[in-house]
This record gives C-alpha cells, sequence and structure tokens, in this order.
C-alpha cells in the first residue's frame, strides 16, 4: 500500500493486487466487514494505523484487486491472477513485489494434530474473526511476535499456559543490546516490554532456552486434549513440566514468499546463517532487473516499518523510472523513509542480537516427526534415501521420495531439507541448491486457468 500511494502520488497509472478481501495485509489486517463486531476493548495503535493507511488507498484513485491470487508470472513481466472463476491476464511496465513472509513451524512427533496452529494463525482468527484459538494455549518459537499475540490472547480472555522461547533469557550482558534498541525504536521496545510484563501479571511463565519435543493428543473427541512436552537446548537446565493445553501455536521464525521473485530471474543470495534466501537489491529496492522492485519480508526478513519505508522508496523511484517527476512533498517522504531504514535496520540487528536462539532448534529432529506433511513422509524415510544415495541432490529426493511435490509445493519441508543436505556434503546453501519455484505459485482451480483468454488466442 505504501508503494502504490508514493507511485501514484508522481501520477502513475497503479494497479494493487492484494489476494485477501480486505486491504491490509498481515500486520494491518482488520476485522471482517462482514461480522458485527464490537472493537472498542481492542481498536489498538496498529488497527488505526492500518485503517488510516487502507482510507488513503481507497481516496487516491488507486485501482485495487482483492481477494485475487497470483497463479503465476511469466516473461517479460505477465501476471496471471484469479478469483472465484475470474481469471485476467496483467502486463504492467514496471512490477514490484512486495509477497511477504510465511511463518515457519517446528516437526516434531504431533505437530500436525488438530490443535497445533502457527502463531500468525491465532492473531488472524483473533484480529480478524474475533475467535480465541482456544482457552489454554501454550506459545513456543523464537522471536517477539510469539510475546506480542501472547499479550494479546491473554488480553481477550485466554489462559496463557506458557510461552516458551528458543533465546536465552536477557542478562546483563544484554543491557548495551537493549539501549541500541531504545535508541533507534523507543516506541518498539517499551511496547516488547509491555508485552512481557502483560504475561508477568496474569502469571504466565516464559521458559527460556527450550523448545517443544512432542505433542501428544489426550481424551476422546469430545474433550480433547493437548499433552506438551519440552526439551531444554543444549547446556540449559531442563524446565521439568508437562503441560495440558487446549491449543500449541507455534511460531519458529519465517521463510520469504520469494517464488515469483525467483520466477523472474531476480537473483538471490542465502544467508550464511539460517540460508534464508535474501534477494539482491540496490538502495532504491530494484533487484537484478531493471523492472522489478522488491520490498519487505519477500526480499528480506525485517518486519512492518522497514517494509513500509521501502514501499515509500520503491514506489517513488518506479514512478520516476517511467519518467515521471516526484512533488516536493514526496521526495520530503522519500528522504525520511530512508533515514527510518538506517534506525529500524539498526534495531533488527540488535532484535535478533537479543533472540538469538540458545541452539539451533531445527538441529535434533526425531525420526517419527512428519517431515513433509503434505505427503506424510517421516524425518526418518527421508534421512534413509539421503543415507543410501550417493551425492543426492533436492531434485533427486524429490523425484524419489515426492517430498515437496504436496499442496504447500516445499516451503515447509524445502528448507529443513536444504539444511540436511548442506550438513552432509558440507557446503552453504545456494539458490541453485533449493527446489526451483514453478507456476502456479500457489494452488488454482485447472478450471480458472483453462478460461484465461491470451492474446491472439482464437
Amino acid at each position: 500500500m505504501c508503494a502504490a500511494l508514493s507511485a501514484a502520488s508522481a501520477g502513475a497509472d497503479v494497479l494493487l493486487i492484494d489476494e485477501r478481501p480486505q486491504l491490509g495485509g498481515q500486520f494491518y489486517k482488520q476485522p471482517l466487514a462482514t461480522r458485527d463486531l464490537d472493537l472498542s476493548d481492542h481498536d489498538d495503535r496498529q488497527f488505526r494505523d492500518g485503517r488510516h493507511l487502507i482510507e488513503a488507498v481507497e481516496h487516491s484513485g488507486i485501482k485495487a484487486l482483492r481477494g485475487y491470487q497470483v497463479a503465476g508470472v511469466f516473461e517479460p513481466r505477465d501476471l496471471v491472477v484469479t478469483a472465484e472463476g475470474r481469471t485476467q491476464l496483467i502486463r504492467p511496465q514496471l512490477l514490484i513485489v512486495a509477497t511477504g513472509a510465511y511463518e515457519l513451524g517446528l516437526p516434531f512427533p504431533g505437530w500436525t494434530l488438530p490443535g497445533v496452529i502457527t502463531t500468525g494463525a491465532a492473531q488472524t482468527l483473533l484480529r480478524s474473526y474475533r475467535v480465541l484459538a482456544g482457552r489454554r494455549i501454550l506459545i513456543a518459537g523464537n522471536g517477539p511476535l510469539n510475546f506480542q499475540v501472547a499479550s494479546e490472547l491473554a488480553i481477550a480472555g485466554a489462559e496463557i499456559v506458557a510461552v516458551v522461547e528458543a533465546a536465552r533469557r536477557p542478562s546483563l550482558s544484554a543491557v548495551g543490546v537493549i539501549t541500541r534498541m531504545m535508541a533507534t525504536a523507543p516506541d518498539l521496545t517499551i511496547r516488547g516490554a509491555g508485552y512481557i510484563a502483560a504475561l508477568s501479571r496474569q502469571g504466565s511463565p516464559i521458559i527460556y532456552a527450550h523448545r517443544i519435543s512432542k505433542v501428544t493428543a489426550i481424551g476422546n473427541s469430545d474433550s480433547r486434549r493437548l499433552d506438551v512436552t519440552l526439551q531444554a537446548l543444549p547446556d540449559q537446565q531442563p524446565y521439568d513440566s508437562e503441560f495440558d493445553v487446549d491449543t500449541v501455536c507455534l511460531g519458529y521464525g519465517f521463510g520469504p514468499s520469494n517464488e515469483l521473485l525467483r520466477t523472474l530471474g531476480c537473483r538471490q543470495i542465502a544467508d550464511p546463517n539460517s540460508g534464508a534466501l535474501i534477494a539482491e537489491r540496490d538502495k532504491n529496492c530494484r533487484t537484478s532487473r531493471d523492472d522489478v522492485f522488491a520490498i519487505g519480508d519477500c526480499a528480506r526478513m525485517g518486519g512492518a516499518r522497514i517494509a513500509e519505508a521501502e514501499g515509500i522508496v520503491a514506489g517513488s523511484k518506479a514512478s520516476q523510472a517511467l519518467g515521471l517527476s516526484l512533488p516536493a512533498a514526496q521526495s520530503r517522504k522519500v528522504a525520511r523513509a530512508r533515514s527510518l531504514l538506517w534506525r529500524h535496520r539498526r534495531f533488527q540487528r540488535a532484535l535478533w542480537r537479543l533472540f538469538q536462539p540458545a541452539a539451533n532448534v531445527f538441529g535434533d529432529i526425531e525420526n517419527n516427526a512428519l517431515i513433509c506433511r503434505c505427503e506424510e513422509l517421516t524425518f526418518g524415510e527421508v534421512k534413509q534415501v539421503l543415507e543410501a544415495g550417493n551425492e543426492m541432490s533436492m531434485g533427486n529426493l524429490k523425484r524419489v521420495t515426492r517430498v515437496g511435490m504436496g499442496r504447500c509445493q516445499g516451503r515447509y519441508c524445502g528448507p529443513l531439507i536444504a539444511r540436511m543436505i548442506a550438513s552432509r556434503e558440507p557446503h552453504t546453501i545456494s539458490e541453485s541448491n533449493l527446489w526451483a519455484p514453478r507456476p502456479p505459485a500457489k494452488p488454482v482451480r485447472i478450471a480458472d486457468l483453462a478460461q484465461l483468454n491470451l492474446p491472439g488466442d482464437r
């Protein structure tokens, strides 16, 4: 939305495609208009900022396609989009990709049981639908989003049985990191401290340097509950307790939704620590292709503030690339956005030093844990094929086992398997080691694609 507004301010003809039925994206998701909801107790700043941005888009003359899924992107910049039986071909002069990220779970025995969901799913249920994911909830993973969602769920009436964090408990050595966070983004730092304080007031324990090792369903279908077992990360004192809950929320980081960028051939480099791909971009968010810009988490993880600032820069520079002139007010916005980018990138570096996991949480997966939930393949089955084959590549493994051929198209199992292969070789992960993206970018109906009339068709 920020990119669209910036481009439109210079007079560009802008089309905004959003796969959600309402504008707002992941961060600014709004309550669905079909529900008559009382928001008086929950109308926080995030809701309000989102509404203001959405209203600005709606009054700007920008054309928005809501609820449209991008089925695929083809040379030179052809987008095939579909929604409820309607399929269109769109050919822009310039393309700005802002496809965000998706949450990563942690494979362990029981992670596919009903009641085990992602942290973001619980937040969407609450913020968009005003539905609690459960009454007794345990949240586990790594990063600040888990604390935010835990606090929001507690305010809404859920009992947060525990928050299980893979990072170590902050010590005196973290004072310098927290000071840098306060210096660059004091509001975010204070807000984060408020989430932890709210959990403490409720009496919810925060268990550091642990991960979930197993979830077991107990009871019958009428009174089904989940029994959660934790595992201490190496060199940590185990937390001697099990938990009986309704719902388990997992939030072990994010993966970039970069399928469209990769399909277009925008160069990617792999983060040496996580293996996640990062799009090569210049200071204006232009990729290795002159006609494609990439902003937000699809290009590099950075959070909402960075995504907004990059949108302002990219939208403005895209309009200039079309030969349009920026109004003076928009030029000032771009200058402020660049300053914000510098500050918030510093904040993110400090934040993830604070949340650095005590150990690799993905490094100790049990053999009987499903690693490819779509094709129902266990970690042990995939590992057995790897150990039996010589120089087994991702492609060979996919052909032999069907791993990664399911509905999620390898988004969840792919990064884990790439790490497995990299640790055996050993080699660093690169884009060439990963499964190549193929259209459709996400599952669509064949009937919807078949009714598309391309130029020149008879």
